[in-house]
C-alpha cells in the first residue's frame, strides 16, 4: 500500500496561505463597501452598508491580528525585527 503524508512545513506554508488569501477577500470586501457608500448618499443605504461593514471590518482585523501572531511565532527571525 502506498501511503503519502504532508510534511509539517508544508502544512503550515499552506495554512499561512489560505489564511493570507482570506485577508485579502476580507479587504476587499472592506474597500467595495467603502466605495459603495461614496456612491450612494441615500439615509438606508448607507445603514444598509455601515451594518454590512461592521462585521467586516472587526473579524477581518481580529483575523488580521492572528494572522501577525501566527507569523511571528512561527519565524523567531522576525519577531527581532519587530
Amino acid at each position: 500500500m502506498l501511503e503519502h503524508r504532508l510534511d509539517g512545513w508544508l502544512q503550515s506554508e499552506l495554512s499561512r496561505f489560505h489564511r493570507g488569501i482570506s485577508l485579502v477577500l476580507y479587504l476587499l470586501a472592506f474597500v467595495v463597501l467603502l466605495t459603495e457608500m461614496f456612491r450612494h448618499h441615500e439615509k438606508y443605504d448607507l445603514i444598509a452598508l455601515v451594518i454590512l461593514l461592521i462585521p467586516i471590518g472587526f473579524t477581518g482585523s481580529r483575523h488580521l491580528v492572528s494572522f501577525v501572531e501566527r507569523t511571528l511565532e512561527s519565524n523567531p527571525r522576525l519577531n527581532n525585527r519587530v
